[in-house]
């Protein structure tokens, strides 16, 4: 179990350095945030614009994935604004520092929240220096029984 460990730590490592070892372009990042309604009753319209007006990010942890590697890590709700160097191409941003194989959990009800937890909260594409807003998007979650 020890040597797993050290195993996924040392290639989360390798993966992070191998996104910063070709050089890149200045990308200033800023995170922000919606939600959907997932209550039961129909809610008051005031409610469901608050809900889909763009905020600060404040949530959890978040990882900036490119070609399945983690390019930024641990960016945390104080970090709203990120600056970072980053070779062209697509990235995603998810909640989760590492990609399960869903094929591989055993049982729906967890494949489901393994899946929800991995999901895609934003994606950019970098092409040169940019500046750009990213706005994560949180849905309600599919796995469990919608509220009455």
């Amino acid at each position: 179990m020890r040597n797993t460990l050290i195993a996924v730590l040392l290639f989360l490592g390798l993966s992070a350095e191998k996104c910063n070892q070709i050089p890149g372009y200045s990308v200033n990042l800023s995170l922000t945030q919606t939600e959907a309604y997932c209550g039961g009753a129909m809610p008051p319209p005031e409610l469901i614009k608050d809900l889909a007006t763009p905020k600060p990010y404040s949530g959890p942890k978040v990882y900036v994935f490119g070609d399945d590697l983690v390019c930024i890590d641990s960016t945390t709700a104080d970090e709203t604004n990120i600056e970072a160097l980053l070779p062209s191409g697509h990235y995603t941003i998810r909640l989760v520092p590492q990609l399960e194989d869903l094929e591989a959990i055993q049982g729906e009800e967890q494949r489901c929240l393994s899946a929800y937890k991995q999901r895609i909260l934003s994606m950019f594409d970098v092409a040169g220096d940019t500046t750009l807003v990213a706005n994560l998007h949180f849905g309600c979650n599919p796995c469990l029984p919608p509220p009455p």
